[in-house]
């Protein structure tokens, strides 16, 4: 009966070695590992930080602008959904638009920013951008990248 209950007991404590030993394999395992201090926490901050930068007048512009000709060239219907009810007063329909994209792609790609006057608050600019063909932009921003675009095409376009 003796040798039993120490042979229970030394299986026991077998036991309990090799869970100690594998649990703290597995911690180690686990856990992250950083070569000194000043590393610890490099990358869980990467995705957390931002950099203020001032944006001008001209580049906020720019960004606008570059955004509807985007969406006209890669997304059509996106930018068919933007244009004031005025400008889609122009066009009977979606598909007219389209139509119209696709005969004027090649201006299209390369229209650019000529000129153009800021009008409005600071909460609710209206930013009127005129292009090299003499086409004029208006977008009326309710929010930043949100607004709505009223177009007037000239004759040379």
């Amino acid at each position: 009966m003796k040798s039993n209950t120490i042979k229970q007991i030394i299986i026991c404590i077998f036991i309990i070695a090799i869970v100690g030993v594998g649990a703290f394999y597995i911690k180690d395992y686990l856990a992250p590992t950083y070569d000194n201090e000043s590393d610890y926490g490099k990358d869980a901050y990467a995705y957390n930080e931002f950099q203020i930068t001032n944006v001008t007048t001209e580049v906020l512009i720019q960004r606008y602008f570059q955004d509807f000709k985007y969406k006209v060239i890669n997304s059509p219907k996106e930018a068919y959904d933007l244009l004031s009810n005025n400008s889609k007063n122009n066009f009977s329909d979606y598909s007219s638009f389209l139509d119209f994209v696709n005969k004027k792609m090649d201006k299209i790609v390369d229209v650019s920013v000529k000129q153009y006057t800021v009008q409005g608050n600071s909460k609710n600019p209206t930013y009127i951008v005129i292009d090299q063909y003499g086409n004029q932009y208006t977008f009326s921003c309710r929010a930043v990248l949100i607004y709505e675009i009223d177009i007037k095409y000239s004759s040379n376009f």
